[in-house]
């Protein structure tokens, strides 16, 4: 959880990631949708970490609570790290 990468040459911290594999999840809580500066930062933090390679998938509670999409995070994590 939360390691370091070395990105643009500053130190990032994605939630949960594997730095091998250059993969990352990252969780946005109701903050996201209620402070758009949030919002504003880490879409452009992500969309450097895709410019670098990385693949990441950003989830919401919906996406933890309902099965069907967990399941299909969860398909793609797996082939993320195969």
């Amino acid at each position: 959880m939360n390691p370091l990468v070395m990105l643009d040459g500053r130190e990032r911290f994605p939630d949960l990631a594997w730095v091998s594999k250059r993969t990352a999840l990252e969780y946005n809580s109701n903050d996201h949708a209620i402070d758009t500066q949030i919002y504003r930062d880490e879409n452009y933090r992500l969309e450097r970490f895709r410019d670098a390679g990385w693949k990441v998938r950003v989830l919401t509670w919906d996406d933890l609570r309902e099965p069907h999409r967990r399941a299909q995070w969860m398909d793609w994590l797996a082939r993320q790290l195969g």
